[in-house]
């Protein structure tokens, strides 16, 4: 894999207050990709922050609002800040639980995708970028139509959707970050557009 491919580069992570979240900036930052943090829990973010501050530099922190007042302003002020995100990681959608704030009227995924619309119009006119999005295996989520980028999916086994990053169970993190990193380093020829990161069943 070639790992240098994401030296000076810059990933946003949607969900990085999350364990699938948290695995994927590892993952990145370890590679010497300076991660933006964007989450709904300052405090969440904040330590994680802190921990990847003597990994790969220091990350910037993105605390999203929870309500869309005010939402596309701060995607923009942290890309302005970041200068451009070669790479965009969503896990919202895989996330489990209800939306907070005013997103509580539907679901993960809806403010997923609201999420992801918003980063893309942030970025339009600045050059190439990928997107990666996480999610459930077996989710209906797609992105939005007519999306002007690079874009591949991670589809989650239940018993790593529901495990968190402390007890050990389902799959390891690092199976999930080192699975964002592959595809993220992939020639989009020879990318593939989805892939499944499942518990192998010792029976099978």
């Amino acid at each position: 894999m070639p790992k240098t491919v994401f030296r000076d580069k810059t990933a946003l992570v949607l969900g990085a207050d999350s364990s699938p979240g948290r695995a994927a900036a590892q993952q990145l930052s370890r590679l010497g990709c300076r991660t933006v943090l964007a989450g709904f829990d300052r405090r969440q973010i904040r330590e994680i922050a802190e921990f990847l501050v003597s990994k790969a530099g220091k990350p910037l922190d993105c605390v999203l609002p929870t309500s869309r007042e005010g939402f596309f302003d701060v995607i923009l002020e942290a890309r302005n800040a970041a200068k451009h995100f070669h790479y965009i990681v969503n896990v919202l959608p895989v996330l489990q639980g209800d939306p907070p704030g005013e997103f509580a009227k539907g679901s993960m995924e809806d403010l997923a995708l609201y999420a992801e619309e918003q980063v893309l119009e942030a970025q339009q006119g600045k050059g190439a970028f990928r997107v990666l999005t996480v999610v459930a295996r077996d989710s209906a989520f797609r992105p939005g139509k007519d999306v002007p980028f690079w874009y591949s999916a991670v589809r989650l086994g239940e018993e790593f959707a529901s495990a968190s990053a402390e007890d050990g169970e389902g799959i390891k993190p690092a199976a999930l970050g080192d699975t964002i990193v592959w595809l993220l380093s992939c020639p989009p020829g020879a990318c593939p557009v989805e892939v499944v990161v499942a518990r192998r069943d010792p029976k099978s």
